[in-house]
């Protein structure tokens, strides 16, 4: 079974070689790891070239294009049965690589998802919490179940649930080649939107594929100024003029392919396209949808937007629900939404005069949570992030999968090799 480890990257040479460092650390002449540099003009090629290694496959498109057709210009020259999509300031764990095998040898899923750990690079200033890695007892050493498709699809048609770690993910998740085979439309390219590891996830649950999930991680998310998802997180929504997030609207723009319905820019407009574009290529739930929800959530989570990105996507929405016959419904959700973040307005401001009650109480809950979680600080870069997970968690996954290990004494052990990387450093 071979393995593909695919890393699209544009402009990020900086970040790059941890990504690549991290996948050819895995100990495995079964995988490729495909490098796709969409055009760049800073050093990418000599990062790569810095790289001695058989396993090791350097693509480079040739002119600038979208995020949509730098996935689709790597994933059309992979050549394993399975396919793995991680970003250029992300990183593999290579020391869970083999776990992960087993598991894909076992189950012979269509999909596997796994939680994602996340690190900031220092130069992430949207947040202090830089060089930090987070795990829970909740999301390592745990089981692999097989996730049905039916509630968490109905949670996402109605809006209830638009992200979970359990989803189907071929961005920090695995998907076999033989499944996106079968889901990509004939005479076309699989990636039918422009937020291609959303598309995925969401086609996965409306098209119900074989999906299992594994709660241990072997991928870590890296958070960087560089990332399009950092440039729109939270209220930043930073769409300024060479921002990633205003390049990847950019570079969408000109791609020929195009969704099928606008919505807006933001993560809550964004998925709600994405979802369009599903139904779009796949039809047979898109009588299922609920769009008045769908309405609400948008409007609510892009409350705090800035007020251009507002009136766009409230456009955008009314053309949309005159379209489906739904524009006095929406005319209801506007009116629900303004009170709401009213009231919301209200309920900040008579908090913060009650900021001092039940200090011990969340004293109390912090302690609790302090003994289920470990942190790791100071790392570097994502590669010295998972290094230091991997030397957290060695090898004892392996051990838990096999029945050799409880997950309890996995855990335990783990707290004391933190504690003594801790010490140490």
């Amino acid at each position: 079974m071979k393995i593909s480890i695919i890393i699209p990257t544009r402009e990020r040479a900086a970040y790059l070689g941890a990504a690549i460092q991290s996948a050819l650390a895995i100990v495995d002449d079964n995988i490729e790891v495909i490098v796709s540099n969409n055009a760049s003009s800073d050093h990418t090629e000599d990062v790569v070239e810095a790289f001695e290694d058989p396993r090791l496959l350097y693509i480079r498109t040739e002119k600038r294009i979208s995020m949509r057709q730098n996935f689709q210009f790597a994933l059309d020259r992979a050549s394993g049965d399975y396919i793995l999509f991680i970003g250029d300031d992300d990183a593999v764990l290579p020391g869970q690589f083999p776990a992960l095998r087993t598991i894909l040898e076992t189950h012979r899923p269509d999909s596997l998802s796994w939680p994602r750990l996340t690190y900031r690079w220092p130069e992430d200033t949207s947040t202090k919490k830089f060089g930090r890695v987070l795990m829970t007892d909740g999301n390592t050493f745990g089981a692999v179940r097989k996730v049905g498709a039916r509630e968490p699809k109905e949670a996402l048609l109605s809006a209830s649930v638009t992200w979970d770690d359990s989803f189907p993910a071929l961005y920090h998740g695995i998907v076999s080649r033989a499944c996106l085979d079968r889901l990509t439309l004939p005479q076309s390219e699989f990636f039918q939107s422009h937020v291609p590891d959303i598309y995925f996830s969401y086609l996965g649950l409306v098209e119900e594929v074989d999906h299992v999930h594994a709660d241990h991680p072997f991928t870590l998310s890296g958070s960087s100024p560089a990332s399009t998802g950092c440039s729109t997180r939270d209220q930043k929504n930073d769409f300024s003029e060479g921002s990633p997030a205003e390049m990847f609207v950019s570079e969408a723009a000109r791609d020929p392919f195009q969704d099928p319905v606008v919505i807006g820019s933001g993560i809550p407009a964004g998925v709600f396209q994405v979802l369009e574009a599903v139904l779009a290529a796949f039809p047979k739930e898109a009588g299922n949808v609920d769009n008045v929800a769908w309405y609400k959530f948008v409007l609510k989570e892009s409350a705090s937007h800035p007020e251009v990105s507002r009136k766009v996507i409230a456009a955008n929405l009314a053309e949309h629900a005159q379209r489906k016959g739904l524009s006095a419904e929406l005319e209801r959700v506007v009116s629900e939404v303004d009170q709401d973040t009213n009231h919301a307005a209200e309920e900040t401001a008579e908090s913060a005069e009650n900021a001092s009650r039940g200090w011990f109480e969340k004293k109390i809950n912090r302690w609790k949570e302090k003994s289920k979680t470990l942190k790791f600080f100071g790392a570097e870069t994502a590669l010295n992030a998972a290094n230091m997970v991997d030397e957290v968690l060695t090898k004892d996954y392996q051990s838990v999968l096999a029945g050799n290990k409880p997950r309890s004494r996995a855990w335990k052990d783990a707290k004391k090799r933190s504690r003594a990387l801790r010490a140490g450093r």
